[in-house]
């Protein structure tokens, strides 16, 4: 480049958490600008995506799409295996398309203001808007989904494919949106070199799609590969030359030094051979260069100007930061996590984080933290609590960590009054065999007392366990799911899954001596996530079991608290206190249903349809069968429900509170002779018996909302005659 300055934008793609900004981008832009004299810029192109398609205009748009696809299988023959799970997507997404299109934006607003963060259930509305609206997108472009997980269990698993993939517009919205509103922006800038950061699974078919379409449109520009992922596929690099379709050069492991070792030689024109951690092509051979790790008491706190904070989907920046590279135990036979610092633990001196948070504060006002390690060591959170206590630094935060016999009373409570709000422990098992399976290296009994003390010192936890690990018995597995249930009080949270044999981790690398067996493919070099047998039996019922478990002890089963930022930014604003009370209710004291109103007395009783019904009319029925008919949707209830057409117009009728004698009236004077009078009327008690049943009719309490139908046209003017 002939000495001029480097100008490089730094990216992170789609798709990833909304709730708060990750730190790799952070971490990178403040050394470089540091240590060199390069302009960096910093994009977040998930918060951006996400921004775009939350919208009443996107949801209106995918709500079309839908329509569109609905038309075609209805003209289709019978449907049958992935045909029919689709319509059963499509069908549903239909059905919520119209209520969330005008909730979103307030949703979007509410997640943003501090208000929601004292009230769960405002909270739950606009959490349960955002889901619903990630439904609807997804179903318009099935099968690819827009769920994290369901994305990242969905990732191709060779160049070619995913290639394919990112670059078919008709596919997914990535393409398009980044084609059409993201690639410019970044052109305007004129860049010499783009870097893109994949820290997750879900982020890999965007960040290809990304970088093929900035090796069209910008040719001159180099593009970089980092993160997670590319540490991830290290070890294959080799066997899939074609990854250099997407870029110039690959960064595994830590990039600090190694990009701004980079961009000097590409300022300079100087032999890429000094780059540390570098992987890139000459003369038809990858090369690798040396790995080296950071000093991390050298680096900058990381550095957010110039990230669009105010778009998060938070009520303000929850910011990350690092008290260590690597994890201080690194025995967990199942982990892969950070394959970047794996073996290579660091710790950062707490005096230096202690300036971390203080940086924060100057320049964000920041008020929430999460440390992002993969488990922070006891000495380090006793020694943080007592810097943050002596300094008087007001901030909430939550971290990571290990059931440790260090985790004392005494240190559970100096955490709470250092500020710590939520706790998340790597629980993974209860059941004792399954823990020594896992080399975990947890005293068994330390787990019950830790959590007590945490509950007793006012912190919040969150447990993460799978099931499924290879050796777990059905009965370990229900051990756990006991324990968990019997841990669902209080401020605890729960994230459960199913185990998943991911590259690098010990059983992946000997997976004999866990029983299993796995097809290693060339063909697959690029899989994170890696296919093995035999599958636990038992693994998702267990799952489905906590849920329901719940479910059932829940009045917020919407809100989902787990560890992102919104569960930090609750305890923060309202207090943990208000977690315990109001996120569980007693098992013993759950909800009963409303008493039924019997028949004698309908005469007297007057009833209502619930406020949120959404009428749609459906060439076959929901499951897919040749015959269609009348579905209502209820929101409140989330519950579709098939209806005839006469019972849709009963339901229609108690728009306002009436009495079934009122009712009765309205059909007789409907039927044109009294043969049709009275079969109608045989009929009513039965159809408004069935819809109070259903739940779609209550008591009366107040006046309600009319109908929302999915169609521009009046359902009611279509029905006719109801009888």
């Amino acid at each position: 480049m002939g000495g001029a300055r480097v100008k490089i934008v730094l990216v992170f793609p789609p798709l990833a958490d909304p709730t708060q900004p990750y730190s790799s981008l952070p971490a990178l832009t403040a050394f470089l600008r540091e240590r060199t004299r390069h302009t960096v810029l910093q994009r977040d192109a998930n918060i951006e995506f996400m921004n775009h398609v939350l919208t009443r205009r996107g949801i209106r748009a995918a709500a079309r799409r839908i329509a569109g696809k609905l038309d075609h299988f209805g003209a289709s023959d019978v449907l049958e295996g992935p045909d029919s799970r689709e319509y059963s997507v499509l069908t549903s997404a239909s059905l919520k398309a119209p209520i969330v299109s005008e909730r979103i934006e307030q949703a979007i607003a509410q997640l943003k203001s501090r208000e929601t963060f004292r009230d769960l259930r405002r909270l739950e509305s606009a959490k349960r808007t955002v889901a619903e609206a990630i439904e609807v997108l997804s179903a318009s472009w099935f099968p690819f989904s827009l769920r994290l997980s369901e994305l990242a269990d969905a990732t191709p698993a060779t160049v070619q494919a995913i290639s394919q993939w990112a670059g078919n517009p008709a596919a997914s919205p990535f393409p398009g949106f980044l084609r059409e509103r993201f690639v410019p922006r970044i052109e305007r800038l004129k860049p010499h070199a783009v870097g893109i950061s994949i820290t997750y699974r879900s982020q890999i078919l965007a960040a290809a799609a990304l970088a093929l379409i900035l090796k069209q449109r910008l040719p001159a520009t180099a593009v970089i590969l980092g993160g997670q992922i590319a540490s991830c596929w290290y070890g294959q690099l080799e066997a899939v030359p074609d990854i250099f379709q997407w870029c110039d050069y690959l960064i595994p492991f830590e990039g600090e030094s190694a990009l701004a070792s980079l961009l000097s030689s590409l300022e300079t024109g100087r032999s890429l051979d000094a780059v540390p951690n570098l992987v890139h092509r000459r003369c038809g051979r990858t090369i690798k260069n040396p790995v080296v790790a950071e000093d991390i008491n050298a680096l900058p706190a990381p550095d957010y100007r110039g990230l669009p904070l105010k778009l998060y989907l938070s009520s303000e920046p929850v910011f990350l930061l690092s008290t260590t590279r690597g994890c201080y135990w690194s025995g967990c036979h199942f982990c892969s996590v950070s394959p970047s610092t794996r073996g290579r633990f660091r710790r950062r001196d707490p005096e230096l984080v202690i300036n971390d948070i203080r940086l924060l504060q100057a320049r964000h006002a920041a008020q929430c933290v999460m440390f992002g390690d993969d488990c922070v060591p006891p000495r380090t959170l006793k020694e943080l609590s007592r810097l943050i206590r002596a300094a008087g630094i007001d901030v909430s935060w939550q971290c990571e960590l290990r059931f440790e016999a260090a985790l004392t009373d005494g240190l559970i409570q100096h955490l709470a009054a250092a500020g710590c709000r939520n706790l998340v422990f790597g629980l993974e098992s209860y059941a004792p065999r399954v823990l020594k399976l896992m080399n975990k290296g947890v005293r068994h009994a330390e787990i019950r007392r830790i959590l007590d003390s945490c509950r007793r010192h006012g912190i919040a936890f969150n447990l993460q366990l799978f099931f499924g690990f290879p050796g777990e018995t059905g009965r370990e597995a229900r051990e756990t799911a006991d324990f968990v249930t019997g841990q669902m009080h209080g401020a605890a949270t729960v994230s459960a899954g199913i185990f998943e044999l991911h590259r690098g981790s010990p059983i992946a690398r000997n997976p004999s001596l866990f029983g299993i067996s796995m097809t290693e493919d060339g063909q697959n070099a690029l899989a994170v996530r890696l296919d093995h047998r035999p599958q636990s039996s038992h693994a998702a019922e267990m799952v489905q079991l906590l849920r329901r478990e719940f479910l059932a002890r829940t009045d917020h089963p919407h809100v989902s608290l787990s560890i992102d930022a919104h569960t930090l930014l609750f305890a923060h604003e309202a207090g943990v206190a208000q977690i315990a009370q109001s996120y569980y209710r007693p098992k013993e004291t759950g909800g009963s249903a409303a008493a039924p109103v019997e028949s004698d007395a309908w005469g007297e009783c007057r009833l209502v349809r619930r406020a949120l019904q959404v009428i749609g009319m459906f060439s076959r029925g929901l499951n897919g069968g040749e015959r269609g008919g009348i579905v209502v949707y209820d929101y409140e209830l989330d519950k579709a429900v098939e209806l005839s057409r006469f019972a849709l117009w009963v339901l229609r009728q108690f728009d306002t509170a009436m009495s079934v004698g009122e009712i009765a009236g309205k059909v007789a004077a409907a039927t044109s002779d009294s043969q049709d009078a009275v079969v109608s009327l045989e009929s009513l008690h039965g159809v408004i018996a069935e819809l109070m049943r259903r739940g779609l009719l209550i008591r009366a309490s107040g006046g309600q909302p009319p109908l929302v139908s999915t169609g521009g046209e009046s359902v009611a003017a279509r029905l006719g005659n109801p009888c």
